[in-house]
């Protein structure tokens, strides 16, 4: 709609921020620019702070989507989320503000940002945050707020997909351990109907999984085409979601043919294949669980996940030092 409508770009501006005609207030905005100036439009981030005496935030911030005049009863029931309390030798399971056992309620500070725009999770505004080049943006509450209130609407469908991974994952495990004990033959196939019809399974369990998530990763080209995001898809995360689709493409086009075809001998020579399936997709896994709050799974991973990334230098200049070694062998 905003594409349509003329917009050519739009921007986030930072709490009084000056550029060329224009100062952002004092909680900052978004700025929209479009073809025809007398359309642009600043929409402010208007922030208040103030004490609630019955708001329990879990995690380091907690969140809801609430209209633009939510009054304390809705924040209070939004944001109050159950969270484990500890004090002294008293350990009570607190839901929402009835602390009994503790014998008072707990009073937090609470920041209450409304960002008047129509949708703030809307795909342009996300795709802004996620690819903003002023990487203080994302801390400030707002971003925060607008990346946890995105997760939660999507955490059904992550979990989903996790669980479809995880049981891909086992069923990878059951081929691999096929190959090696040599029941793709095709007479251990013919002697054993069952275990046959277990491996077909696995099979088409890993084909179902693959083209799922083969359609999703079209889908998302087609929306990043769709809105002239294409230079932003282009990274070595979609790279290394594109070779971890190869190498499971190859893997269930290799062992649907030869069930077909039906393995004469034991298929060592796949069993590289199926390492490599097998590492991406516990990588693959792992990644997918970043997002998640819970038993501190994102902070633990993403940190990790980042210092990795600061490796690729050393990385690219040990493999040269392994071709020479290679070469003198």
């Amino acid at each position: 709609a905003l594409l349509s409508a003329g917009a050519t770009h739009y921007v986030w501006v930072g709490p009084e921020e000056q550029v060329p005609g224009f100062q952002a207030g004092p909680a900052g905005g978004f700025l929209y620019i479009f073809s025809d100036p007398s359309k642009n439009r600043y929409f402010p981030l208007v922030g208040a702070s103030e004490v609630l005496d019955r708001a329990v935030l879990s995690g380091d911030i907690g969140c809801a989507l609430l209209p633009w005049d939510a009054r304390g009863a809705e924040v209070e029931q939004r944001l109050t989320k159950a969270q484990w309390v500890h004090e002294g030798s008293v350990v009570s399971r607190v839901y929402g503000l009835l602390t009994p056992m503790l014998g008072k309620r707990p009073s937090f500070e609470v920041t209450i940002a409304r960002l008047q725009v129509p949708d703030p999770i809307h795909p342009v505004v996300l795709h802004g945050l996620a690819f903003t080049p002023r990487r203080q943006v994302l801390d400030t509450i707002a971003a925060k707020a607008l990346a946890q209130l995105s997760f939660e609407r999507a955490t059904q469908r992550i979990v989903t997909h996790i669980l479809l991974e995880l049981a891909s994952l086992g069923c990878i495990t059951r081929l691999a351990e096929a190959v090696r004990s040599g029941d793709l033959l095709e007479e251990n196939l013919a002697a054993d109907p069952a275990g046959r019809s277990i491996i077909v399974v696995c099979w088409c369990l890993v084909a179902f999984v693959w083209l799922k998530n083969l359609f999703a990763e079209l889908c998302l080209i087609t929306g990043y085409f769709r809105r002239g995001w294409m230079s932003d898809y282009f990274s070595p995360l979609s790279l290394a979601s594109w070779f971890h689709s190869l190498l499971f493409g190859i893997f269930g086009a290799w062992l649907g043919i030869g069930m077909a075809r039906g393995f004469e001998r034991r298929p060592d020579e796949a069993r590289p294949l199926m390492a490599a399936v097998g590492c991406t997709q516990w990588i693959s896994v792992l990644y997918a669980c970043r997002g998640f709050q819970r038993f501190r799974l994102g902070p633990r991973i993403l940190p990790i996940f980042a210092a990795l990334t600061e490796v690729g230098d050393f990385v690219l200049i040990t493999l040269f030092f392994a071709g020479s070694c290679c070469h003198a062998a």
